[in-house]
């Protein structure tokens, strides 16, 4: 069965079913700014009064196989972590492979987040398992996540497995609601509190191109920069041994991968 289900003026999604098997989501693509004071200061992303026209549909073509290619997660200051992530028009086979690796990824190094910029991908997907644990807790995958209602204020201690062995307090709203899709197409419209707000907002940031350190006072920001310049000197290192592609080659990837999911 085929056919367009609109869920909106700010999205539209169509479902193509074969065998009763989900291979592809087709979304309108939104624009997305580069995150403003205003919604830094909530986690926010964007207004509806900023949304594009749908484009043409796209056909897929798998010039690069997100499934087959093997999964790490990449360090600051790699350039994706910096990248704001594009909406998803389209999930298929290898993509959802790719968030089941990412599952695998995340417990393998005791996360209970991982956001698609943190695996070098341009797009707007993060998984969640609070629990941190296969087997435990609620495995969620959302797809082109939109924040917004933030409630209160709560201040907790935060790391990133994109700058391992860093800690730091960050202030964050502690209730919000999330809007999104999940790897099946259902639509998810719902407020959250404590730890999970917490989590959603940390991950909302990465495809923003936002770390926590960016939330963190200065001074305690000034204290991290040893830490930091390490990260910077053994990133230039990869680099210039060609373990990690130049900048240039990276941000040219990433727009190819645009091309085919965006």
């Amino acid at each position: 069965m085929c056919g367009p289900v609109d869920f909106g003026d700010t999205r539209k999604i169509s479902f193509l079913w074969l065998t009763g098997v989900l291979s592809g989501i087709d979304l309108w693509r939104r624009r997305i700014p580069r995150l403003t004071p205003q919604a830094a200061a909530i986690g926010t992303s964007h207004s509806p009064s900023q949304i594009d026209p749908p484009p043409a549909d796209i056909i897929f073509e798998p010039r690069w196989i997100l499934g087959k290619t093997p999964l790490e997660v990449i360090h600051y200051p790699h350039p994706t972590l910096r990248y704001s992530s594009k909406p998803i028009r389209r999930v298929d086979q290898n993509l959802q492979e790719t968030i089941r690796r990412m599952f695998e990824l995340m417990y393998q190094h005791d996360g209970v987040g991982l956001a698609a910029n943190q695996i070098d991908l341009p797009l707007q997907l993060f998984i969640v398992n609070t629990a941190g644990k296969p087997g435990e807790g609620e495995e969620r995958v959302f797809i082109n996540p939109v924040l917004s209602s933030p409630k209160g204020k709560d201040e907790a201690e935060e790391g990133c497995l994109s700058l391992p062995s860093l800690n730091a307090s960050v202030v964050r709203p502690s209730s919000v609601r999330i809007t999104a899709f999940d790897a099946n197409g259902q639509e998810i419209d719902q407020i959250v509190e404590g730890f999970l707000a917490r989590v959603l907002q940390h991950e909302n940031d990465h495809l923003q191109g936002v770390l926590f350190i960016d939330r963190i006072p200065e001074t305690t920001l000034q204290q991290l920069l040893p830490e930091l310049e390490e990260f910077e000197l053994e990133f230039r290192a990869h680099q210039q041994s060609g373990k990690i592609p130049s900048n240039n080659q990276i941000i040219s990837r990433l727009k190819r991968i645009e091309q085919q999911y965006c």
